[in-house]
């Protein structure tokens, strides 16, 4: 599926308020990007997770907090990454994050808020694509020309 644009819509407080204070950190430093795998974490997920660390690690210019829905997708992955924080799967459910998307509970889905925690693209699909690390990059340059500060 390809991504799809939103207006800054802020409805999903509780997820990033949830991310933050496991994190300490604060909206309006960092790029939230939430990423939802599938329930066990299979082998395309924990390359796309790799992938993206990598991608991000040698993109130090943006700031990005990544929020994992799930309990614990790959704790080697993520160990001592102070960019990434998982959240439970509950929170979502409160959210209208699945029936914005007409997600099912077998896709994955990733979003893209601005630093002040606005959602602007998604994307979801059965499986996570090659090429999804490049798009998330070039999406998050373009949140960052436009909220320079």
């Amino acid at each position: 599926m390809s991504w799809m644009r939103f207006n800054g819509e802020k409805e999903f407080s509780d997820i990033l308020l949830y991310a933050e204070k496991q994190q300490q950190r604060f909206v309006g430093d960092f790029f939230p990007v939430l990423v939802e795998l599938h329930p066990f974490a299979c082998e395309a997920c924990r390359y796309f997770l790799f992938n993206l660390l990598t991608s991000l690690d040698r993109n130090s210019d943006i700031r990005v907090q990544i929020i994992i829905a799930e309990g614990n997708p790959n704790a080697e992955l993520i160990m001592g990454r102070k960019e990434v924080v998982c959240v439970p799967q509950s929170i979502l459910s409160a959210n209208q994050l699945h029936s914005m998307l007409g997600a099912d509970s077998g896709e994955t889905s990733v979003f893209l808020f601005d630093t002040y925690g606005h959602l602007w693209f998604a994307h979801r699909g059965k499986e996570l694509e090659d090429e999804l690390t490049e798009q998330i990059l070039r999406w998050l340059n373009f949140l960052a020309i436009q909220c320079p500060e």
